[in-house]
């Protein structure tokens, strides 16, 4: 795949190029972790965003209870 000369990716070699899930980046595109354009039927990223992403410090939230909350 030559990532030098185009400047949007497909939902698939998104998920390939950062080695996550396609569940995953319909994830993020849903949470507006990653920008996307429409295309049609298709949704296109630009590889700046991908690049953006893979830079960037992730937070990890935990779904745990916190001391005090339970019932």
């Amino acid at each position: 795949m030559d990532t030098e000369n185009k400047l949007l990716c497909s939902k698939r070699e998104a998920a390939m190029l950062l080695s996550l899930s396609l569940r995953t980046i319909d994830n993020l595109l849903a949470r507006k972790e990653l920008t996307a354009r429409k295309v049609g039927r298709r949704t296109l990223i630009p590889y700046r965003a991908l690049l953006a992403f893979a830079r960037r410090d992730h937070v990890i939230t935990q779904l745990e209870e916190k001391p005090g909350d339970g019932c």
